[in-house]
C-alpha cells in the first residue's frame, strides 16, 4: 500500500483533542481505513512505547484502576481480552496489578491488535497467553461469551474504531462480565448518541463514565460496562 504520511497529517494537524506528540501520532488519528492505520503503526512500532512513556501516557493505568475497582470481590480465574493491545503496556500493567491487589485466581490474557509489528513488541513482555492480529471492525475470531473481562485503551478515537464495533466486541463477554475502555473526550461528545445506541444493542449496562488521565494533558472517558 502506498502510504502518504504528509497527506494524512494535513488532514488532522493537531489531533482530535488539540495536541499530538509526533507526526505519527497525528497520522494515526487521521487514518481513513484499517489498512492506512496498519501502515502508520508499522512505522510507529519502533518508537511508540518510548514516545508514550516520555509524554506521560496514563491510559493503561486509568483502565487498570477502573477495572480492578469493578472486579472488587471477584474470585476465581479470569479470561481477559486486551482489545487493541498495541505494545502490551495495558496488559502487562493490569496483570501485575491484579496479582498484587490480592485477587485470587489466575489471569489468562489474550491480546489482539491490528498491527503485527506492535504485537511483536507486546510478545517480548511475556505477559500474554495468546496474541492475535485482529481487525476489531471485522468479524472477531472468538466464540461468543468467551471472556470474563475486556479491557481496552486507545481504541475509540478518530482513525481507529467507532461505537459500531461495540455489539460485536461485547458479544464476547460472558454473562455478568465486565468491559472497561477509554473513549477520547471529543470523540464521545461528538458521537454520544451513537455510543448509547450501540450499547443498547449489546446487552450491556453502563455502570460508569468518568474523565480520567489519558496522555499528556489529554483526558479521556473511561467507560465501565456490565453484561446483563
Amino acid at each position: 500500500i502506498f502510504f502518504r504520511l504528509d497527506t494524512i497529517m494535513t488532514a488532522l494537524g493537531t489531533g482530535c483533542d488539540g495536541w499530538v506528540s509526533s507526526d505519527l501520532h497525528s497520522a494515526s488519528e487521521a487514518a481513513g481505513s484499517p489498512e492506512e492505520l496498519q501502515q502508520v503503526y508499522k512505522q510507529w512500532s519502533v518508537t511508540y512505547e518510548r514516545e508514550m512513556l516520555a509524554n506521560d501516557l496514563h491510559s493503561y493505568k486509568s483502565v487498570t484502576h477502573a477495572a480492578l475497582d469493578a472486579l472488587d470481590g471477584t474470585t476465581g480465574d479470569l479470561r481477559v481480552m486486551d482489545a487493541g493491545c498495541g505494545t502490551g503496556l495495558l496488559g502487562q500493567f493490569f496483570k501485575s496489578q491484579y496479582a498484587s491487589n490480592g485477587q485470587s485466581g489466575t489471569v489468562r490474557l489474550t491480546g489482539v491488535d491490528l498491527s503485527p509489528e506492535m504485537l511483536e513488541v507486546a510478545a517480548q513482555k511475556k505477559c500474554y497467553d495468546e496474541l492475535q492480529v485482529v481487525n476489531l471492525q471485522a468479524a472477531l475470531p472468538f466464540e461468543a461469551a468467551s471472556f470474563d473481562l475486556i479491557i481496552s485503551a486507545g481504541v475509540f478515537l478518530p482513525g481507529h474504531c467507532g461505537p459500531e464495533i461495540l455489539p460485536g466486541l461485547l458479544a464476547l463477554l460472558k454473562d455478568h462480565g465486565t468491559a472497561v475502555t477509554t473513549i477520547r473526550k471529543s470523540f464521545y461528545t461528538e458521537l454520544e448518541g451513537e455510543f448509547h445506541k450501540h450499547l443498547a444493542l449489546s446487552g450491556c449496562k453502563l455502570q460508569g463514565l468518568t474523565l480520567m488521565p489519558y496522555y499528556g494533558a489529554i483526558e479521556a472517558y473511561v467507560m465501565i460496562l456490565k453484561k446483563l
